[in-house]
């Protein structure tokens, strides 16, 4: 109902037609779900010359519920967020909504004549829950679930008015009217994921109830210690981002964007993580939790957010703190010369009490240094020594020792300030067994168990092969494999020429 129109009475009964349900189930028009028409729609009694007192008439919105499945609703269409802890076990749905339909309280009574309640305590409104984004018109976040007071609602939405070629455009506005109670607290739940822009009104209601910029809300709780003697600091909340505005448009001059919501982030992160906030922000942050900027409902990449599951924490929560260490969880293995490590080492970013940082979210990068048992660094690490975190873990994957010897480490450290050290490692010089065919008579010998072999390749680290046949510039871990796995030396390098040239550089015994 929109306006107040005085009401004047010919004749007057309670069992007159007042409010009804409306049984319509049409799929191109509402999917799978009743529409909400008039289990929306109420009368507000403000003088009380319909109801004798002035008071409310609000629907039975829990028509059916659990009952004939062609109305849709029920206890199974509750989000799944909604019954949801944050840890994902299941709220039992009598502990949460075991009341169904619109609040109500004990003055609250029932006519069947007019499958409504005629309420005297609270004062109702109906309240729009619109969304915003561009898509609001072709993804679907209903059923909504409106929860106060132990009671539960559910809103499908308007159905489809639109004709296209004949047909249903199917194609239907995110608007969803709730009937609420003044004076009390919501929750609400999409089973489709939240909108980025979300639009709230009460219809006629002074408007003055409600100031503008009491929408954005910061929480701050001060913690305390057990024995309530001092204080532990403060919990903060805060949003970073555009204020919500009056009118969404196309216009995205001013607007921040995500590249710059994520360059925040990550400063944010980098600053807590290092121990530079209070030379930063003026003060000292301990730690912090940063949610990850989304796309715009614009983006291509808001796709991809909208088609993940809807769970209680929808978007992954950073834990940043001071980094007190690093821990090596993974140790290198090398096993072969040339050839990336059998096991690759893995890194993991902990604070001082052992959580997870969320080195990830930040550009901070792990580097990898090889040293030898004097503790001095070395060359021979080749791969991607230099990595991104992933959440609180470096997982490195092509590490490659080039050098043998005995006592290696790896040394990780992060911005120059945090480093630790993978255990010792070795890598013993590979045997390097040798053939040769006899220059005359076409036969052709094997060497015995005495024709000396190298005990080591002392080379540079690379080589250049010069020869009639082309050859290129090879790293010296391809030539060893050459030499160390096949019988057929020289193949697809270079002619035996070149390889007498190459065996030159080895030390026989």
């Amino acid at each position: 109902m929109g306006e107040d129109y005085p009401v004047v009475w010919i004749q007057s009964t309670n069992s007159g037609g007042l409010i009804c349900h409306i049984s319509k189930v049409n799929p191109s028009d509402c999917v799978d779900m009743v529409c909400d028409a008039k289990r929306k729609s109420f009368l507000r009694d403000m003088d009380g010359s319909f109801l004798g007192n002035s008071g409310s008439v609000i629907p039975e919105a829990e028509y059916e519920w659990n009952g004939n499945s062609q109305f849709g609703i029920g206890d199974y269409r509750i989000p799944n967020v909604m019954l949801t802890f944050p840890n994902g076990s299941r709220i039992p749905v009598t502990e949460k909504a075991p009341y169904k339909g619109i609040i109500r309280d004990s003055t609250c009574k029932y006519i069947p004549e007019w499958q409504s309640y005629r309420c005297f305590g609270m004062e109702y409104a109906m309240m729009v829950i619109e969304s915003l984004d561009s898509d609001t018109e072709t993804r679907r976040l209903s059923p909504v679930a409106i929860v106060s007071n132990g009671y539960v609602d559910l809103i499908n939405g308007p159905q489809d008015h639109g004709w296209c070629a004949g047909y249903t455009c199917q194609r239907r506005l995110s608007l969803f009217h709730s009937i609420v109670a003044l004076g009390k607290s919501y929750e609400v739940y999409f089973t489709g994921t939240s909108p980025q822009n979300l639009r709230l009104m009460l219809l006629n209601v002074d408007h003055d109830k409600i100031s503008s910029d009491k929408i954005r809300v910061s929480r701050v709780i001060r913690g305390e210690s057990l024995r309530r003697k001092r204080s532990m600091g403060l919990t903060v909340e805060l949003e970073i981002g555009d204020s919500p505005p009056q009118f969404i448009t196309n216009d995205t001059t001013g607007q921040m964007q995500l590249s710059e919501l994520q360059e925040i982030a990550g400063s944010l992160g980098q600053a807590v993580i290092l121990g530079k906030t209070s030379s930063i922000l003026g003060f000292n942050i301990s730690s912090m939790s940063i949610t990850s900027p989304i796309p715009s409902p614009s983006d291509s990449g808001w796709v991809k957010v909208t088609a993940q599951p809807v769970e209680r924490f929808a978007f992954p929560v950073h834990h940043v703190a001071f980094l007190s260490s690093l821990s090596v969880i993974t140790q290198p293995v090398a096993t072969q010369l040339g050839q990336p490590f059998s096991q690759q080492p893995s890194v993991k970013a902990v604070d001082a009490d052992g959580n997870c940082v969320s080195v990830g979210i930040t550009s901070l990068t792990l580097k990898a240094v090889l040293k030898d048992s004097s503790n001095n660094q070395i060359s021979g690490l080749s791969g991607n020594t230099t990595i991104p975190f992933s959440s609180c873990w470096a997982n490195y994957t092509d590490l490659t020792l080039l050098r043998t010897g005995k006592n290696f480490k790896i040394e990780f450290i992060l911005d120059g300030v945090v480093q630790v050290e993978s255990r010792t490692f070795s890598l013993a010089a590979q045997s390097v067994s040798s053939s040769g065919s006899s220059g005359s008579g076409g036969g052709s010998s094997s060497s015995s168990s005495n024709s000396k072999v190298p005990t080591a390749l002392l080379l540079p680290k690379q080589i250049f092969l010069k020869s009639k046949s082309q050859c290129t510039r090879h790293p010296l871990g391809a030539i060893e494999s050459v030499f160390t796995k096949r019988r057929t030396y020289g193949v697809g390098l270079c002619n035996l020429k070149t390889l007498l040239l190459f065996f030159a550089s080895v030390q026989w015994v």
